[in-house]
């Protein structure tokens, strides 16, 4: 799929200043991520889409880029510690909730 990214993206942080002397720079970037959205949310659904899972694609390849919060990591070896974890089995879970609708 073909995107053409808004100038105002493309423009360097030179002409940027030259276009908005009287911003700063966060206020350039926030001003470009929204003409991006804009684009974006002017394509059709379909090509949204193909857009978004794009994107995931290119987090997904570099999972060590992608910073994990620290409650993450705690919960997780909260559960790890767990010597013998409960497990229910999915038909019991099944049961409970058709029992409880």
């Amino acid at each position: 799929m073909e995107m053409s990214i808004p100038r105002a993206a493309k423009a360097s942080p030179l002409a940027q200043r030259d276009i908005a002397p009287s911003l700063g720079e966060v206020e350039i970037e926030v001003m470009i991520k929204q003409a991006l959205l804009a684009e974006i949310l002017r394509l059709p659904p379909e090509e949204r889409i193909a857009l978004l899972g794009e994107a995931w694609d290119s987090i997904a390849a570099s999972p060590s880029d992608v910073p994990i919060p620290e409650w993450h990591v705690q919960e997780l070896e909260r559960r790890l510690a767990t010597p013998a974890p409960q497990f229910v089995p999915w038909e019991e879970v099944r049961s409970r909730l058709h029992g409880a609708g």
